[in-house]
């Protein structure tokens, strides 16, 4: 399996509030996270590192199927909204999250807000996960095209984050052939390159880590007014 992941504060910002975390747990399998913090410089940062903290010790047996993961994520949620209750400097603070865990060739994943997963497989690119956001609640009600979403005013809007008063995480489980790619990332990514611009990169360049390395380039640039953070698994 290679993985590989890379963040970069962007253009605009200056800090970077994203958090990411690669964590191999056998020689078949890893788990894969990307925060983005949100609240400002303390709150967004800590709240993204809890994210990634809750991950870091857990048991494999508790992070096989997409009820664990999902669990661990609403552990988190509680964890930042009981923080943030108790500092009122860190009132607001919360964080986007998706996690996939890669045990040979099953993926199993869990998403609340609008970082994103994507599948790659023969060239061809998938998003698995769905944004948590207002817009894209619009553009499932017909009130706006997906095309009129990617410019929308109120497009960084959650309908749910890590940090709320309660959130229910979006849950999968999908099968992988050799050479599938999972790729992971914050909206500073997808905010930017659009879907047809990550399935030629991906296919310009096989290399994991030559594909990374562009797409990053593509995101700065086409602004880099966001955090960027991008993180994948290839079978």
């Amino acid at each position: 399996m290679e993985l590989y992941g890379l963040t970069h504060q962007g253009l605009k910002r200056d800090h970077n509030e994203d958090r990411y975390l690669i964590r191999e747990i056998g020689p078949d399998a890893a788990l894969l996270v990307v925060a983005d913090g949100m609240g400002g410089h303390q709150g967004g940062e800590l709240a993204a590192q809890m994210v990634v903290d809750a991950f870091s010790g857990v048991a494999l047996d508790k992070l096989q199927t997409e009820a664990g993961l999902s669990t661990c994520l609403v552990q988190a949620n509680q964890a930042i909204f009981e923080r943030a209750s108790r500092a009122p400097d860190l009132k607001g603070m919360g964080s986007t999250a998706i996690v996939v865990v890669i045990r040979s060739t099953t993926a199993y994943w869990a998403s609340v807000g609008d970082s994103r997963l994507y599948h790659v497989q023969a060239g061809s690119l998938t998003q698995i996960s769905t944004d948590q956001t207002l817009v894209q609640y619009m553009v499932q009600e017909h009130h706006i095209t997906a095309e009129e979403a990617m410019s929308h005013p109120l497009r960084h809007v959650l309908n749910q984050c890590i940090g709320c008063a309660e959130c229910s995480p979006e849950t999968g489980r999908m099968e992988l052939s050799p050479g599938d790619t999972l790729l992971l990332s914050s909206d500073g990514l997808h905010d930017e390159v659009r879907r047809e611009e990550l399935t030629e990169t991906f296919q310009s360049f096989p290399d994991l880590k030559t594909a990374m390395a562009a797409l990053l380039d593509k995101a700065l640039g086409h602004g880099g007014r966001d955090n960027i953070t991008i993180v994948a698994g290839r079978v």
